[in-house]
């Protein structure tokens, strides 16, 4: 083993996740943005639980105008339990980076206009 490990740790590991999930998916057009993109701690942006150490365990942004490919970034935020995106403009295919999400138990990508 090399010893790198690509799952992202810290809260400003998942804080850069999730801004580049905003950048890439037009977050200057979603219908909320409350919280998003703020210093506030990133468990206080809309659609995100945490665990009791911080860490997201829940990203919900249904019906929220996302649009564009799903970034392969999300691959890294490596406590994430449930992924709901269902109801936006996503294109394109999912990210095979998903797949490293060990403790993800809910995928729920229904009416977008994924390959």
């Amino acid at each position: 083993s090399s010893g790198f490990d690509y799952r992202v740790r810290s809260t400003d590991g998942e804080r850069q996740v999730l801004l580049s999930l905003f950048k890439n998916m037009r977050g200057a057009d979603w219908i909320s943005t409350k919280g998003w993109g703020t210093s506030n701690s990133v468990c206080s942006w809309l659609g995100i639980t945490c665990s009791e150490k911080g860490e997201v365990t829940e990203l919900s942004l249904r019906s929220n105008n996302l649009r564009g490919a799903v970034p392969s970034q999300l691959g890294l935020l490596s406590r994430l339990t449930s992924l709901s995106l269902d109801a936006n403009g996503l294109t394109g295919t999912l990210p095979t980076e998903l797949g490293l999400l060990n403790d993800l138990t809910e995928l729920s990508i229904p009416d977008n206009s994924l390959v």
